[in-house]
């Protein structure tokens, strides 16, 4: 089957021919439009004109289709406005070619843009911008970068904005040669950034996923929540701030990134978090600082993590393994505690013992590509070999409970976060509420019988992923081997048919 990286590059050289080919006219009919106000029921033909007749609270549509444009721009200016694609559901119904200088949609003077379910095809800088805007969100967009092209490219970019949410958006196809960051939050009070993807196809040049800033030291909140980096230069970029601001990743997977994580005189929490392939985390220039809770770093590709901290780092209930992880702890408050680290490290409850991954190489054997799996299969040291007293705090509020210094209660896939394995002896420390001993790394628990999608259900899903590889050698657990022989057999659909219907026991 051919991959999303298979097949868009094919996608885009189509749509750029069909445009380029058209005659001008036809071009600029494109770029004209027209678009509705879905709220007054009108249509207009320019962006600009519909946006100028638009009252606070109008949602504007583009147009089905493909948009092309040069020096084509939309700027909201003071107002409440919401601009969509033509599908409320999707940005597969309306692709914009962005290009040109000042082509995207820019949001000024107070203004609150939402901008939703649009394919930005790029070759210029951005596609969506606020610079003084109220705030900013951004979300079911998908971000894809045109070729050929050098220079700064940011395909969402906010300065001076107080709020910016970027939500399930894609970002991809990052072909160089040129400097790219898929978003830029400079002097933003409050950066959220959930359920989305970077990924590029290549990892040469300067691409980044996140990247803030701030003009002096001033507070300032990043929270980057259930994402995926892969194939990046740097995956998230936290420069300035001050020791009041808030930064954490949680729930997000980083594999075969340059840098992972570059951090410059501001404190990181990290809860939840795979680290998989080459990379490296550098957390420089004190008084930065880390906190790291429940996160596995895995590296197969044989050179090893670069894990350097100068500020003062606390990193428990985690697992380092693979290749030779190397981690420098140069600040004068250090702590280790509980975590699985291949070789060995000072602390308490560490352990250095294989923490027996589900799969480590994925299907197509190769480390960092995303595919693998870091559940943990049943025997494994790191199970129920945790501190509860160490979890972080649910500071993103995963659960919706507004409690926010509770300790986190999921791990990456959404399961419970505490959970008892019952066929482990504990070795770790309960408490914090929870008589179940968390365990060690970013997945929690064992795989649950009858679930091969790893969604805590036993449901179809599941019955197809079985029968489709019913017959076949597999990774133990995985591929619906829920007996973990390594044969997807009848004893395993015997085993998800008795399941079928029921959620995986807490």
């Amino acid at each position: 089957m051919r991959t999303i990286r298979q097949i868009v590059p094919f996608a885009i050289v189509a749509i750029a021919i069909t445009f380029a080919s058209a005659p001008a006219h036809a071009q600029e009919a494109r770029g004209s439009g027209p678009f509705t106000n879905v709220t007054q029921g009108t249509v207009v033909p320019t962006l600009q004109g519909a946006i100028d007749a638009a009252n606070n609270g109008d949602v504007i549509a583009f147009p089905a289709g493909v948009i092309g444009n040069v020096g084509f721009a939309g700027i909201v200016d003071g107002k409440d406005l919401t601009i969509r694609g033509a599908d409320p559901n999707t940005p597969d119904a309306s692709v914009w070619f962005v290009t040109g200088t000042g082509s995207g949609i820019l949001a000024i003077n107070g203004a609150n843009l939402t901008v939703r379910t649009i394919q930005f095809i790029e070759s210029s800088s951005p596609s969506v911008q606020a610079d003084g805007a109220s705030s900013l969100v951004v979300e079911d967009c998908t971000f894809l970068l045109g070729t050929g092209d050098t220079g700064l490219i940011v395909s969402v970019m906010a300065t001076n904005t107080p709020e910016v949410t970027v939500t399930r958006c894609t970002f991809d196809l990052f072909i160089r040669p040129l400097i790219y960051t898929a978003i830029r939050a400079s002097d933003v009070s409050v950066l959220n950034v959930r359920d989305s993807v970077f990924e590029t196809t290549d990892n040469q040049g300067e691409g980044g996923g996140i990247r803030t800033s701030t003009s002096g030291p001033q507070h300032m909140e990043a929270h980057v929540v259930g994402c995926t980096f892969t194939q990046l230069d740097v995956a998230v970029n936290f420069f300035a701030g001050d020791q009041t601001s808030i930064f954490d990743i949680t729930d997000c997977t980083m594999s075969d990134n340059v840098q992972h994580l570059n951090t410059l005189f501001v404190p990181v929490t990290i809860t939840n978090s795979v680290f998989a392939g080459t990379g490296g985390i550098g957390i420089s220039s004190p008084p930065s600082s880390v906190s790291i809770s429940n996160c596995t770093f895995a590296d197969f590709a044989g050179t090893g993590f670069n894990f350097t901290v100068q500020g003062d780092a606390n990193i428990a209930n985690s697992i380092f393994w693979g290749g030779t992880p190397s981690l420098n702890l140069t600040g004068a408050a250090n702590t280790v505690e509980h975590t699985l680290f291949q070789g060995g490290f000072a602390g308490t409850g560490n352990i250095d013992a294989d923490p027996m991954f589900v799969d480590a190489l994925g299907a197509d054997g190769l480390p960092g590509t995303g595919d693998e799996d870091f559940r943990l299969r049943p025997g494994s040291p790191c199970l129920d070999a945790g501190s509860n007293l160490l979890v972080n705090a649910d500071a993103v509020d995963l659960d919706g409970d507004l409690d926010i210094t509770e300790p986190v209660p999921f791990d990456i896939a959404g399961g419970l976060r505490f959970k008892d394995d019952a066929d482990t002896i504990d070795t770790g420390i309960p408490g914090n509420g929870f008589t179940q001993v968390v365990d060690m790394g970013a997945h929690e628990g064992v795989p649950c019988p009858g679930d091969a999608t790893g969604d805590g259900f036993a449901n179809l899903d599941d019955l197809q992923i079985l029968l489709f590889q019913f017959g076949s050698s597999v990774p133990p657990f995985t591929g619906g081997d829920f007996t973990g022989d390594g044969i997807v057999n009848l004893d395993d659909l015997q085993l998800l048919l008795f399941t079928f219907g029921t959620s995986c026991p807490a």
